[in-house]
């Protein structure tokens, strides 16, 4: 028998196991014969089954004799088929009270009748469990004197070679898997024309008996949750054998329950968090090595006696750029925590991300104790994974954590680029939760939610454009006589707009900013008639809006939007037939009348209703951001745009802060304000108001430091830190640095556990050749906190060389820059850069010479990296590039 690599004491491994007597492979085999392959042998063994079944076997030589052309491809099957057929019998020969007491007893005895109670070196004990994919035996590894749970593939499954060499599959993967949370293999092969593999016999019960445990009597659908796959299970439950049964678990080995008083038996939102965990670390282990689960949900994940997770069954897993057992059409999988590209069978697109999709719902189904999705059909399934989103956890129970829930809903999304982009991510956003610490995810803005919808929802949302065409079409005196003839038709009416048309607007401007985005990439080689018809569509769309009857205050609101699209669209649409000499100014009119119009009607909405939160949402949008002053600067009247970009920072900073308790609300107001920030810059800039930029930079610094001083979660915290330290790093200018070395100061300070905060900052400072002591030494601390948020960012440790070059702690910079280049497969120019200022620091000129001879040579196009370069020849005494001398010459 072959062994699957060294083996290790303990749960990762065993020693390795001594060659077995029987007649063994090791896998993976070849596919089955042709013979085997013939449907006409699949034929004869179901007649040969039947007869056995029936009670009255056949002879052998009969048999063969009348399948003379095939009889060497069906004695090949034959003493396999006969094992599990006897194996099968599940005890049905326990006639004796003995026996069904008894069933170690019974199975041996059956399979003894048969001749068959062992394979190669293993005695077969009694039957865990079946499934398609095997049959689970407890079984005696006789040389070793241990137990072991034995997978036999099955009869019918056997002449498949598809799902033969899946089985194979399932134990190659599992095998090269060697992790403590992973069932290990110890051996496979084969007897008699029998396949099998012998794995680590865990003592302990799937999640999904663990949830069934939890919902207790009349605690829900006991259906709901997927049933475990007995035969892909290798545990035991803890119980004398005559009561064992697959389906119960032994005494408890489940998560916690909440404590008492929380309303319900939900599991211990922490215990499943760090269930979580391992999880995750299996599945990344698994994934580093080019293996896709493709299969993770509660019946297979395990929990053992000490409440440790195990990830079983590898039958369905995929290695990396291997699709051979999969069509495009294959459905491989458990559907109801397929995602929707696993769902819907895309060749091509399934890949790691799957898994963290069907772990997320694991978790979210541990949480809740309910499914995210719940179908009584396999169709209902299809479409509630395809198009609706699961309950949030705390609606469903509100004990759960609102950061817990973030995750579980960030590992769900329907998007892959959505989900966490690896398990170790998620792993990694899991333990911050259970450390009390700021977790990575963010959740939807409203928005990015409302597009989600709408993308997933595009019939509705075209039967509503088609409402508001009709509404359009009959004409407004028609309606606004309908509507006051029956007041039934004017609440639809009013229904059917205010729920569709944010999903319409926010899909109308995706399409035309996906469309400019194409046709500025692909310059020269787009579509210009493709761009004009967008324009056109978006256009029709927002001027039937614009059309209909103002019978509402709700309806005044959205024909102000609407027109205020409009403004916007023509505005795009002069860029778009635009030349080299600038925008097409033809357009120029109607938009700016339309901006016009937008503000003038949104004035009269907020003079009637002050407080309306929307109605000021969407002043502003028309005032500044993408409304009339963006378009009056955009058009060279930067003096008139400036009054209505300070009204719209105005409604923004009201809104900023009177947001306490909705963080997505502050922070997307947050975000607004540096836009419009960034945008007063240019503007002051080229008006040479320098002042007056001051005075909106200390407006939003302001602001900042208001709201760094309220109560926020973790999350929270870091939805407020993103834009700002983000625009500070962007500004570049020499004049700008202060600025930004304040923005990303407030950064750290609302969100000191953020890693991107705290090396924009670090980098900030430690860019400059000229900081300060005081800076250099705040550099450092910035980035080594990065660092140790986030070890595994090859950018963190490029920050941390440079900012300990700049302290002067050179030793440290060069194992900082080493680290960067470890992680980033050999490095940048800033990396070369800095490690030949480092060493030549340290007083190794050649080393020195050979770092600045390789970022020479990379030529980088970065202006930055340019940058470093000419600091790292000035260090050393070379001419710059391009000049006479040469990295010889330093040398000397």
């Amino acid at each position: 028998m072959a062994n699957f690599g060294p083996g290790t004491a303990g749960r990762g491994g065993d020693a390795a196991i001594a060659a077995d007597r029987g007649r063994t492979t090791s896998p993976p085999e070849a596919s089955a014969s042709a013979g085997r392959g013939d449907p006409r042998v699949a034929a004869a063994l179901e007649e040969y089954l039947g007869a056995l079944e029936a009670g009255v076997p056949p002879s052998r030589e009969s048999f063969l004799g009348r399948h003379a052309d095939i009889a060497q491809a069906l004695e090949d099957c034959l003493p396999g088929l006969e094992f599990v057929r006897a194996a099968g019998l599940r005890f049905e020969g326990a006639s004796s009270r003995e026996d069904r007491e008894d069933p170690a007893r019974a199975m041996t005895k059956v399979a003894g009748e048969a001749g068959m109670g062992r394979l190669g070196d293993y005695r077969i004990l009694r039957e865990l469990g079946r499934g398609s994919m095997g049959v689970v035996y407890e079984a005696e590894q006789v040389s070793l004197g241990r137990l072991v749970a034995l997978k036999v593939l099955p009869f019918a499954a056997a002449i498949d070679p598809r799902r033969k060499q899946r089985f194979q599959i399932e134990a190659q993967a599992a095998a090269q898997l060697r992790h403590p949370h992973i069932v290990p293999v110890f051996a496979a092969g084969s007897d008699r024309g029998i396949h099998f593999y012998a794995m680590q016999l865990v003592e302990g019960r799937t999640l999904a008996q663990v949830i069934r445990a939890a919902r207790g009597p009349g605690g829900g659908d006991p259906a709901a949750t997927e049933e475990p796959s007995p035969a892909d299970a290798s545990t035991r439950e803890v119980r004398p054998a005559a009561q064992a049964r697959p389906e119960d678990g032994p005494p408890d080995p489940a998560p916690p329950a909440s404590p008492e008083g929380s309303g319900r038996r939900s599991l211990d939102p922490r215990t499943v968090a760090r269930l979580g965990i391992e999880a995750a670390l299996a599945l990344e282990h698994a994934h580093s090595l080019g293996v896709v689960h493709r299969d993770i949900k509660p019946a297979n994940l395990m929990v053992d006696q000490s409440g440790s997770l195990w990830v079983t069954d590898f039958g369905l897993a995929q290695f990396r750029g291997d699709a051979s057992l999969t069509r495009t059409g294959d459905v491989v999988g458990t559907l109801r925590y397929m995602s929707p590209e696993q769902a819907l069978a895309r060749r091509g697109v399934v890949d790691q991300r799957t898994d963290v999709y069907a772990l997320g719902l694991t978790l979210y189904e541990m949480l809740t104790l309910r499914p995210a999705f719940d179908g009584d059909s396999h169709h209902e399934l299809l479409r509630q994974i395809a198009v609706d989103e699961p309950a949030p956890p705390r609606k469903i129970e509100p004990s759960v954590p609102r950061d817990l829930e973030t995750i579980v809903l960030k590992a769900a999304s329907k998007e892959p680029a959505g989900r966490y982009a690896t398990a170790q991510e998620m792993a990694d956003d899991l333990r911050r939760f259970l450390d009390d610490r700021p977790i990575r995810a963010r959740r939807p803005t409203r928005p990015e939610r409302c597009l989600r919808w709408a993308r997933r929802h595009r019939q509705v949302v075209l039967t509503a454009v088609g409402v508001l065409l009709v509404a359009a079409a009959v004409g407004v005196a028609a309606v606004a006589v309908q509507a006051r003839k029956t007041h039934a038709v004017e609440l639809t009416l009013l229904a059917h707009i205010r729920r569709s048309f944010p999903a319409v607007d926010l899909i109308t401007m995706s399409a035309m900013q996906e469309a400019t985005q194409s046709s500025n990439e692909h310059a020269g080689a787009a579509d210009p008639g493709h761009l004009q018809e967008v324009y056109d569509k978006a256009l029709a769309v927002y001027q039937e809006v614009a059309d209909l009857p103002p019978i509402d205050p709700e309806f005044r609101k959205i024909i102000a939007r609407a027109v205020h699209r409009m403004g916007l669209t023509r505005a795009f649409m002069s860029v778009a037939r635009g030349s080299e000499s600038g925008p097409d100014r033809r357009y120029w009119p109607v938009a700016e009348e339309n901006f016009r119009d937008a503000v003038a009607r949104f004035e009269r909405i907020l003079s009637e209703k002050p407080g309306d939160f929307e109605a000021r949402r969407w002043t502003a949008d028309a005032l500044g951001g993408w409304g009339l002053g963006w378009f009056l600067a955009m058009t060279g009247r930067v003096e008139e745009a400036i009054p209505h970009n300070r009204r719209a920072f105005s409604i923004r900073r009201e809104l900023t802060l009177e947001s306490r308790g909705d963080s997505p609300v502050a922070a997307e107001e947050l975000a607004s304000l540096v836009w419009l920030t960034e945008h007063f810059s240019g503007l002051y800039a080229s008006l040479g108001r320098k002042a007056e930029l001051e005075d909106i930079r200390a407006e939003l610094l302001s602001i900042g430091r208001e709201l760094a001083q309220r109560e926020w979660t973790p999350g929270q915290r870091r939805e407020l830190a993103t834009p700002l330290a983000a625009y500070g790093a962007r500004l570049g200018a020499p004049d700008s640095r202060r600025f930004a070395v304040d923005l990303l100061l407030l950064a750290v300070r609302i969100d000191p556990s953020s890693p991107e905060a705290n090396n924009n900052l670090a980098w900030r400072l430690a860019s400059d050749p000229d900081v300060s002591p005081h800076d250099a030494r705040l550099a450092l601390s910035a980035a080594r906190k990065a660092v140790g948020l986030n070890p595994s960012s090859w950018a963190n440790w490029n920050t941390l060389g440079a900012a300990a070059y700049r302290a002067g702690e050179w030793q440290a910079a060069s194992e900082a820059i080493d680290r960067s280049m470890e992680l980033n497969k050999g490095g940048t120019p800033l990396d070369w850069a800095f490690m030949a200022m480092t060493r030549s620091r340290q007083g190794r000129p050649d080393e020195a010479a050979d770092w600045l001879r390789r970022a020479r040579q990379a030529a980088s196009p970065d202006e930055e990296a340019r940058r470093f370069l000419a600091e790292a020849e000035s260090v050393l005494g070379h001419a710059p590039m391009g000049r006479p001398g040469t990295v010889e010459a330093g040398r000397k």
